[in-house]
This record gives C-alpha cells, sequence and structure tokens, in this order.
C-alpha cells in the first residue's frame, strides 16, 4: 500500500509525502505554488485602498491579522466583475464559533450574531444601529487586541 500526503505550508507553499510499499517514508520537495486569483483579488483590493486612503491603517492590520492565523478571503467578484471594497480576515473562537471580520479603509466590522455582544463590549467598539460593531482601522493595536479577546471566547 502506497499513502501520499500533500501539507500546505501556507498559502502558497506545499510538501509532498509519501509512504512507500516498504514503509519507508519520502519527502518531496516543498513546492512554491503561483499567486491564486483570490490573492490577486486581495492585492486589486490592497491597490484600490491606497487610492482611496494611502494612510490607513487596514494594511497593517490585515498583516497583523494574518500573523494571528486568521485566513485572509478575497469577497466574491460580482456579476459586473467588481471586487468589493473589503477582505474578510477569517478565523475560529476557542469554543468553536466562526469569526469574520470585514476590513475595508475606515472599519473592521464583526457581524457574527454570537459574537455580537462580546464584541461591543470591547474598549473602541461602535455598535451601528443594524447591530454590526464597528472598529476603526486606524487604531490597529485596538483592531487586534479586540481580535484576539473574540477568538478567546
Amino acid at each position: 500500500m502506497r499513502i501520499t500526503v500533500t501539507v500546505d505550508l501556507d498559502v502558497r507553499e506545499s510538501v509532498t509525502i509519501t509512504q512507500a510499499d516498504d514503509g519507508s517514508i519520502v519527502i518531496g520537495e516543498q513546492r512554491t505554488r503561483p499567486t491564486s486569483e483570490p490573492e490577486a483579488q486581495i492585492d486589486q483590493i490592497k491597490t484600490r485602498w491606497r487610492g482611496q486612503n494611502p494612510s490607513s491603517g487596514a494594511f497593517a492590520l490585515v498583516d497583523e491579522l494574518s500573523e494571528l492565523g486568521l485566513r485572509i478571503v478575497a469577497p466574491l467578484t460580482r456579476k459586473d466583475k467588481q471586487v468589493e471594497p473589503y477582505v474578510r480576515a477569517v478565523g475560529t473562537t476557542a469554543s468553536g464559533a466562526k469569526l469574520s471580520a470585514y476590513i475595508n479603509t475606515e472599519t473592521m466590522s464583526i457581524s457574527n450574531a454570537s459574537l455580537l455582544s462580546s464584541a461591543a463590549s470591547l474598549p473602541g467598539a461602535d455598535v451601528r444601529p443594524n447591530g454590526n460593531v464597528h472598529f476603526d482601522v486606524d487604531e490597529v493595536a485596538l483592531c487586534v487586541a479586540a481580535i484576539r479577546a473574540l477568538l478567546k471566547l
């Protein structure tokens, strides 16, 4: 029996591990994948952000949330092929709840129903009439602290 497993090291790299019939393990070479379409969309969004608000804290915030282990996701492209001007930082809390933070050049928004009351109680939270909780992206440290607090729930 031969078993092959491909392990994604991150969004751009993978390594293949194979167990041969004799039981030996062969670790293949590390491969770098080309930039995927979603990554290209994220780059396109960041380019648009630079034109709208080049000093926005959104750039640093996206990088810091990625370093925390959240996956940065580009929105779906609309029918008219325009990419929405936000990205999502996606993760899972300690209790297993899904966490999605929508980020644009002005705000980071939390809209998960199960996290709204906790998010609303955090420093810097601005509860909007629709119930979503927004944070100012120029307050990068506050936004990162809010996400860390929510991830512990």
